[in-house]
């Protein structure tokens, strides 16, 4: 990944191909565990392609959204430059996962362009695979469905939200729907969310103001047609 962005202007992270590990010595499979970040509409950021077998699209260089936390390269310059007071890059609110989701949106504002490179490969025995659903792990559930309003509150600004809507409202009807009926073991992760609003809105503005990026274009990369772009585009 190093040579790969050498020589490329404002890279700030880089990822290569994951593929999915099994048993303790971690055996490679042809089974894709990410294949750089992708983010929708609905606000939701998934890895690309994860679970699905190795296919030729994913034997491309592309521009993507983020890395994936799992194995990221990140530019010195570009983490710095996205850095909460103190040295803070990944927001120690969030806690557990979203937060690699964070840095790329940060990032993304700022200018700075995430690689993806599949001949940089890795094997990654992901514990909570996201083609298994939610399905017995409450506390991850809590934690994921606070980070996802954290999220948006530290980057989402009103371009984002006219260019995305109504598939960011439905889906938080639906989150907080789920929440209250069948998965209220989830239920602490909105409390806590709220709880967290202020300080996250606080960074939401700080992160607007910084902004180098308009928010209708970063919106694009949440649309369907923009969410994977050629290298040289």
């Amino acid at each position: 990944m190093v040579a790969a962005v050498s020589g490329r202007e404002r890279v700030g992270s880089a990822t290569g191909l994951l593929l999915r590990g099994e048993g303790e010595g971690l055996s490679g499979t042809e089974r894709v565990d990410s294949a750089g970040m992708v983010v929708t509409s609905s606000g939701r950021h998934l890895d690309r392609a994860a679970g699905g077998r190795l296919r030729t699209r994913f034997i491309r260089p592309a521009w993507v959204f983020g890395a994936s936390g799992a194995a990221a390269l990140y530019h010195r310059e570009a983490i710095d430059d996205v850095a909460y007071p103190a040295g803070e890059v990944f927001d120690e609110n969030f806690f557990a996962y979203r937060e690699d989701a964070d840095v790329a949106w940060r990032l993304q504002r700022r200018g700075w362009r995430c690689l993806y490179w599949p001949s940089a490969r890795a094997w990654h025995e992901r514990g909570l695979k996201p083609e298994h659903g939610r399905r017995g792990t409450p506390e991850i559930n809590r934690h994921s469905v606070r980070n996802r309003f954290l999220l948006r509150w530290s980057n989402a600004d009103w371009r984002w939200l006219v260019s995305c809507f109504p598939w960011w409202l439905a889906r938080d009807l639906v989150v907080t729907l789920t929440c209250l009926t069948v998965e209220r073991a989830s239920l602490p992760g909105l409390q806590e969310a709220w709880a967290l609003r202020g300080q996250q809105r606080a960074r939401g503005r700080a992160n607007s103001s910084r902004a180098l990026v308009s928010g209708w274009r970063v919106a694009r990369w949440f649309l369907p047609g923009g969410r994977v772009r050629k290298v040289g585009a």
